[in-house]
């Protein structure tokens, strides 16, 4: 009698987001337009909103691929804009 067949599985790639929260100077939709079109332009593995409602001004920023460099270079697209960022304390 044969040996039965053993299936493997696929492999699946994990769906893995990460979420940083930031405080901002933002001070208009206008402002946040222009940097959610430019993060979107620069950091294509980055999903944005902008809650201006909020004291602080929420930029909520979930990127795809998450690590230092993910971030870093969010960073650095809002500051050369002129707005001062900063993580949200938890």
């Amino acid at each position: 009698m044969p040996a039965p067949l053993v299936t493997v599985p696929p492999v699946f790639e994990l769906d893995i987001h990460a979420i940083e929260v930031y405080r901002t100077t933002l001070t208009s939709a206008e402002h946040a337009a222009v940097v959610l079109k430019a993060l979107s332009t620069s950091c294509p593995e980055l999903t944005a909103s902008v809650d201006l409602d909020d004291c602080d001004r929420i930029l909520c920023l979930r990127c795809r691929r998450p690590g230092p460099t993910c971030w870093d270079q969010a960073l650095a697209v809002v500051r050369k804009l002129g707005i001062d960022i900063e993580v949200l304390p938890e």
